[in-house]
């Protein structure tokens, strides 16, 4: 802050919470705003800012920023409840917590990712829990073993919607949709609705990646990681953009929809497996 800083200090750019200072107009850049140190302000509204006209256009997070991140500027987002509304998500003590209008599948999916002591398990959920687009969560509690079943041999499935709404058909001979999604309006790489499915029935009878990492893992914990891995198709910027790029005849290159979501996956099976690791020393000591 100018009038505040040691005579002599080290002339480093980033400053307060590691943002760089515009020295032309000795301001911090927060990426998607500018602030004045001087007067604790940022200093231009939002560029969704009309699209919520019940909140000054200064304003950030809803006023709420420990239940909000806005990490673009634009708007905060959310999972889709009961009512057809934002669920409420907060991280609380590590662990995510839902709002009262949370769906039974929505709240069986997030606890089963609060059980694996996963943080980057739980932080890709808390990403997608906030992420711009309409998110609906489905749970199939039947096997879906016949050729043809929406499923068949899945365990987990992430599915965008059109214009009107409509699920689109992955078609895996092309690795593209079949139609056009919807995006975001004034947003780059976001859907702006999205269907996440969890196989439960194939997961109970057996389906594939129950022995990843270092311990076999339980139907629980198995949930958790297709949760997490679904939810990851729609915050994955890169590929969606890359993907939106193929549709519109940009270019014809195949896109690669799992090259930032496999690294997660490996991550995540690593800290389940420390985790176990940690609770077995744990009864060990509380034995002896």
């Amino acid at each position: 802050m100018r009038g505040l800083e040691k005579v002599g200090a080290p002339n480093d750019l980033f400053q307060y919470n590691k943002k760089e200072q515009d020295l032309e107009l000795a301001l911090n850049d927060h990426g998607a705003r500018l602030l004045d140190l001087e007067t604790s302000r940022w200093i231009q509204v939002d560029p969704l800012a009309s699209k919520m006209t019940r909140f000054s256009p200064y304003v950030s997070m809803f006023d709420n920023p420990l239940r909000f991140i806005d990490p673009d500027g634009k708007k905060p987002q959310y999972f889709v409840g009961k009512d057809g509304q934002k669920v409420d998500i907060q991280l609380v003590g590590g662990k995510i917590v839902l709002g009262n209008n949370a769906t039974a599948q929505l709240v069986e999916l997030v606890e089963s990712v609060n059980t694996t002591g996963s943080e980057t398990a739980i932080n890709d959920v808390m990403e997608a829990g906030l992420n711009s687009s309409r998110i609906h969560v489905n749970i199939e509690t039947e096997e879906h073993d016949q050729p043809g079943q929406l499923g068949y041999l899945k365990v987990g499935l992430h599915q965008v919607h059109d214009k009107d709404g409509k699920i689109l058909t992955w078609n895996s001979m092309d690795d593209v949709f079949e139609g056009m999604p919807a995006y975001v309006e004034g947003e780059e790489g976001v859907y702006k609705e999205a269907t996440i499915t969890v196989f439960k029935g194939n997961i109970q009878s057996g389906g594939r990646g129950h022995n990843n990492g270092f311990f076999n893992r339980t139907d629980v914990e198995e949930m958790a990681k297709v949760f997490r891995h679904e939810n990851n198709h729609n915050t994955d910027k890169e590929a969606i953009k890359d993907m939106k790029g193929r549709l519109e005849g940009k270019h014809y290159r195949p896109v690669d929809t799992h090259k930032n979501v496999h690294p997660q996956d490996d991550k995540v099976n690593a800290e389940m497996d420390f985790e176990r690791i940690k609770q077995y020393l744990d009864r060990k000591d509380k034995e002896y």
